[in-house]
């Protein structure tokens, strides 16, 4: 008996590697490689190029940066995923007119706060208007290209979403490696170059995804948004405070140079962004269809075969990654940063963490269960903050590290047992 359920889990995991990797997934999976390789290419050569102190400034509006793609995600392009992948035609079209509107009144609220940070630049540091403006181009560009790649995730229009971040990502390469190879790369060319290719990527979007624009909106609409998305948003800038707020700690309390170590680390476990962003785009937009359509078991389903095809992979490179750590900095960086091998391990198995929230989290934005997102966020924040400050006085960049790892974990269990309790309910009633 055992073995023929042995057998039926492997030809249901090989099934499951199929459809990530086969056909369309395919193209999903090498434009993740795409990004994931212009984030590496992006901050290896800021690292190798900057002085420490340099690369922990960048690192620090980086992470800002990446802030606001995740209250975009949450609050806008998250709820186009899962909530009008259902709606065909006429209803689709002001569905995504309407999210659109409302992306631009967002992107005009990032503006104005950019015009009030140059201001304020300009008042008592004006040698940093440069970095400022730069900074302000690349968050408008960024939001506008990210906004139509998704709109192309929903309609499952992966090639022209490849094609989108060719012209981002790959454009985003070869700027970089001119300006390093003419020695003109610093942090304001960067964030220029994240500028000019992300416009031209969304001029090429709005081209793409023209078809779905139509002449009206809907306040139904915006509401529906509003209440899915907020919880989501609110979520992830509770991700944000009970996680990437280390980075900021830890500049604080040893030095702007140390977020540029645990960039410079973070930067090795950048191809594992591949499968996970993949996973976090793809997963709830397959688990909404199938609670749509298989039901709550179906929904079951998915996201066991989920777990049992990825973890492998996951466990395997995480493992590799801490055993090499130091030799695999000395071969990226040379000698810069090779005395933090340890800190390289502990965030290996950060990211093996994030992975199981990812999956869980997925399910629960397909079964609509986001409200819990920013008070299982805090809660994780408030538990871990004090222990977290103490190892990182204690411990430096490690204890940010250690702090990351204690605050996610709190996160994933708290999730885990929500999911476990949304499912339950589903089944009473279903019943």
């Amino acid at each position: 008996m055992s073995l023929v359920i042995e057998k039926n889990l492997w030809h249901k995991m090989l099934s499951i590697y199929k459809s990530y990797i086969l056909g369309k997934n395919a193209l999903g999976l090498i434009d993740q490689a795409l990004i994931s390789a212009g984030n590496f290419t992006v901050m290896v050569l800021l690292a190798r190029q900057l002085h420490p102190h340099d690369f922990g400034v960048f690192t620090l509006i980086y992470t800002a940066l990446l802030l606001a793609n995740n209250i975009q995600t949450g609050l806008i392009t998250q709820a186009h995923n899962v909530l009008a992948v259902t709606k065909k035609g006429r209803e689709y079209n002001i569905y995504t007119t309407t999210t659109a509107v409302f992306q631009l009144a967002f992107i005009l609220l990032a503006v104005l706060l950019g015009i009030i940070a140059l201001a304020l630049s300009s008042i008592f540091s004006p040698g940093i208007n440069a970095l400022v403006l730069s900074t302000i181009c690349a968050l408008v560009a960024w939001q506008a290209q990210e906004f139509v790649r998704r709109i192309l995730y929903t309609e499952d229009r992966l090639c022209g979403v490849l094609l989108n971040d060719f012209v981002s990502y790959g454009g985003q390469i070869v700027l970089l490696v001119l300006l390093w190879l003419t020695s003109s790369l610093t942090s304001v060319t960067a964030l220029y170059s994240l500028a000019v290719t992300s416009a031209a990527a969304s001029v090429l979007g709005a081209l793409q995804i023209r078809h779905a624009i139509c002449s009206e909106i809907s306040s139904a609409i915006v509401r529906e948004i509003w209440d899915y998305g907020k919880w989501v948003a609110a979520g992830r800038i509770g991700y944000w405070m009970s996680v990437q707020i280390y980075v900021y700690i830890t500049a604080v309390l040893v030095g702007p140079f140390a977020a540029g170590v645990i960039k410079a680390v973070q930067v090795i476990l950048g191809p594992l962004n591949v499968p996970l962003i993949f996973l976090d785009t793809i997963l709830p937009i397959r688990f909404s269809r199938a609670l749509d359509t298989q039901g709550i078991a179906g929904f079951k389903r998915q996201i066991k075969l989920s777990f049992a095809a990825t973890s492998p992979l996951l466990i395997m490179y995480c493992s590799l990654v801490a055993i090499f750590s130091t030799e695999i900095l000395r071969l990226v960086y040379g000698p810069k940063y090779e005395q933090y091998g340890l800190t390289l391990a502990l965030f290996a198995l950060y990211y093996f963490v994030t992975y199981i929230g990812r999956i869980i989290s997925s399910g629960l934005r397909a079964i609509r269960e986001t409200k819990s997102f920013f008070t299982i966020f805090v809660s994780s924040t408030i538990m871990a903050l004090i222990p977290g400050i103490l190892l990182v006085l204690s411990l430096k960049v490690n204890g940010a590290i250690l702090a990351m790892n204690l605050g996610y974990s709190l996160v994933d269990l708290f999730w885990f047992r929500k999911l476990v309790n949304a499912m339950r309910s589903h089944t009473l009633i279903q019943a």
